[in-house]
């Protein structure tokens, strides 16, 4: 073997440690996430490609997930359940205060109702436990 070829071939061995590396140590940061759904995979792989330490064609292919399918998911941008989330969310908050005695689940989803929101109590009770914002006891 020349010294060419014997070089070549040990760069293609560098090239090859470096991929297996990088397979492993992404392979412990992965974990569970294998099995979770497509759009927590794409969040997941959104924050690592902001960090710049995997390229996305790699994280796509060892999550299984498409990366065109992860372009078209980043360019979307939020969901109509999201954005109407956001809109309940401040109006909830709005009549958290305005209240006195800061109401409940039920109070709140009825005061939702007389300013025209169609929405379920479940729902507010969702969002009002996401803002952190609880009633107070009426004894307290």
């Amino acid at each position: 073997m020349d010294v060419g070829a014997k070089t070549d071939k040990l760069e293609r061995l560098r090239k090859e440690n470096a991929t297996l590396r990088m397979e492993r140590d992404f392979a412990k940061i992965v974990g569970g996430l294998v099995r979770e759904r497509t759009a927590v995979k794409y969040a997941a792989i959104a924050d690592w490609a902001d960090e710049g330490e995997y390229p996305v064609t790699f994280m796509c292919a060892q999550l299984g997930v498409a990366r065109q399918g992860y372009y078209r998911w980043r360019a979307a941008g939020p969901s109509e359940r999201e954005r109407t989330d956001a809109e309940l969310s401040d109006a909830i908050r709005g009549i958290h205060p305005d209240r006195h005695g800061h109401p409940g689940v039920r109070r709140a989803w009825a005061e939702l109702v007389v300013r025209g929101y169609r929405v379920a109590r479940k729902r507010v009770w969702r969002l009002m436990r996401a803002a952190d914002l609880q009633r107070r006891h009426p004894r307290a």
